[in-house]
């Protein structure tokens, strides 16, 4: 008989700390869970999930191939909130964290995502070792020189060096009620330090106290002259005026609780916005004057959500994705979806479309006929129930299940475009 060869014994596979790189990030990356809650001021805008991020932190510890793809995981997504589990970190440890990154600054360049949001009014630094380290960053960075001995800017003093520290940071979100960082922020002038590669900032503030916010754009103009290449702009309950912050480079704006003054004059100020969302600060805003200023972007503009009641949106012949609420899209001729662009991919409908049957029947004769040949996807809001109806769920009628909402997917699907509910 021929001879029949062995097959390769398991000892002669590759280990799997013999893998290659590119493979071992694919293997950890599968523990690395981003959850994300916009503009949520229970939550922070995104957080890592901490069983996920123990994994990698143990794994980074068992051998150097471990280590090397690991570590660039575990410090990827930064967050220091007052959402993490308590004992929240010390004024002692944070300095410590500050020494680690001064040390061995290519952790800190491992952070892409910065969250920030206020712990608690810490302790000053009182160590004079500390004060002295401390003392000797703000020298290099050239930050203002802070007041130490107050206890109420303990926090916000050493995540602006944080900040700078973290100088291959691409998005920084922040929640917060004053603006204690922002005055720690060196004027360009005065440092070397650019975020050369920050092009997405988030902030969300305070509620509103007697129709005003607690901040203004002005106050964040430091932190955005530092940042040359920012293109994405998402504020909330911030009043925005205009001053004097650069805004040709912004092509992405999301604005929530802002006036419709504001929102014009900065969206005119843009040169070519790809994205805009808003929700404005008057109830019923009429939207004439803000679609008068985006028209100066309709060859860009690819990217559109507006808490606004318009008739048409039409004349966005570039425009790609759009999200609507049903609540704000009108009924019969004044609905928005009588006339979509032709370039439109993405149509998401929040709220309940079931409740607007003909205008529902007229899009999906559209979709159907080959009107928007390059809508592929619809998006709409999952069903749940608001408890104040009985019907099939055993609340008051005309609940019905979410019956309606499941028919109106598969009426889209018929049409031959993928519907998800979001």
């Amino acid at each position: 008989m021929p001879n029949v060869p062995h097959s390769t014994p398991l000892q002669d596979m590759a280990t799997i700390t013999q893998l290659p790189a590119e493979l071992l990030h694919k293997v950890f990356a599968e523990f690395f869970n981003v959850r994300r809650y916009t503009f949520d001021l229970n939550e922070p805008l995104f957080k890592v999930d901490d069983d996920d991020l123990a994994t990698l932190a143990a794994a980074s510890q068992t051998c150097r191939p471990f280590h090397d793809v690991a570590s660039p995981l575990v410090w990827k997504h930064f967050c220091l909130d007052r959402h993490r589990r308590k004992p929240y970190p010390t004024i002692p440890q944070l300095v410590a964290l500050v020494r680690l990154w001064h040390e061995r600054p290519e952790i800190a360049a491992h952070v892409h995502t910065f969250h920030l949001s206020p712990i608690c009014h810490s302790a000053p630094i009182t160590k004079e070792d500390d004060i002295a380290f401390i003392a000797s960053v703000v020298q290099e960075l050239g930050l203002p020189a802070p007041q130490l001995h107050e206890a109420v800017n303990g926090f916000h003093f050493i995540a602006a060096l944080l900040v700078l520290m973290a100088r291959n940071v691409r998005v920084l979100s922040m929640c917060t009620f004053d603006n204690g960082l922002f005055r720690y922020m060196p004027d360009p002038g005065e440092t070397s330090v650019r975020l050369e590669h920050l092009t997405r900032f988030q902030f969300q503030s305070g509620p509103f106290v007697e129709g005003r916010t607690n901040h203004t754009i002005s106050e964040m103009k430091p932190l955005l002259r530092l940042a040359p290449n920012l293109e994405a702009l998402e504020v909330s309950s911030v009043h925005l005026g205009h001053g004097d912050v650069d805004w040709d480079g912004i092509t992405s704006l999301h604005l929530r609780g802002a006036s419709i003054d504001d929102a014009v004059k900065i969206i005119r100020s843009c040169r070519g916005l790809k994205g805009f969302i808003f929700s404005p600060y008057e109830v019923f805003a009429p939207p004439d004057e803000i679609l008068s200023a985006l028209s100066m972007h309709a060859s860009t503009l690819r990217k559109l959500n507006m808490a606004l009641q318009v008739n048409s949106v039409a004349t966005f012949t570039s425009l790609e994705e759009l999200s609507v609420s049903a609540s704000y899209m009108g009924r019969g001729e004044d609905c928005i979806l009588q006339e979509l662009p032709q370039s439109l991919k993405l149509l998401e409908i929040h709220g309940n479309p079931e409740n607007y049957p003909k205008e529902m029947e007229s899009l999906l004769l559209k979709i159907a006929g080959r009107g928007y040949p390059n809508l592929v996807k619809v998006w709409l809001s999952a069903w749940y129930c608001d408890c104040d109806r009985r019907g099939s769920c055993g609340r008051q009628s005309p609940c019905d299940g979410g019956r309606g909402r499941r028919d109106l997917h598969e009426l889209f699907l018929l049409t031959g475009v993928s519907c998800e509910f979001r």
